[in-house]
């Protein structure tokens, strides 16, 4: 799906899911104006330059964690299961050069505001 062919309102959100991108795909999503999160896994352990400077263009009211990632160990030797959620969590704060806790709280605050968008009867699914 091309951005440009998002519709820009009443839409619910969009979760780009094990995203992996540069600062200008970053921005192509943000600029759409429908609500885009970037949901980040364990493959963040094996981000190029590019993909962690994309990292730290997400707007971190944007930003999401995943945990269901099993082919993308996070520096370990074991598959990406929830268990090392704060392995992930840890090293998008290391890679954006904030607390741990700061990631923490907006992903938990970006997760509830956009399940519950998406839980909404009154917004209608984007069409194919």
């Amino acid at each position: 799906m091309a951005v440009s062919s998002l519709p820009s309102e009443g839409f619910r959100p969009l979760i780009l899911q094990g995203f992996r991108g540069s600062t200008s795909t970053v921005e192509s999503w943000t600029r759409c104006g429908h609500s885009i999160y970037f949901s980040i896994n364990g493959s963040v352990a094996s981000f190029t330059p590019s993909e962690r400077e994309g990292l730290r263009a997400i707007p971190i009211s944007r930003l999401l964690v995943e945990s269901n990632s099993p082919n993308s160990p996070v520096g370990v030797q074991y598959p990406m299961t929830p268990v090392f959620l704060g392995v992930t969590i840890d090293m998008i704060a290391r890679i954006r050069g904030v607390p741990f806790e700061e990631i923490c709280r907006a992903t938990y605050i970006n997760g509830l505001a956009a399940f519950q968008a998406l839980l909404s009867p009154s917004r209608p699914y984007a069409r194919r």
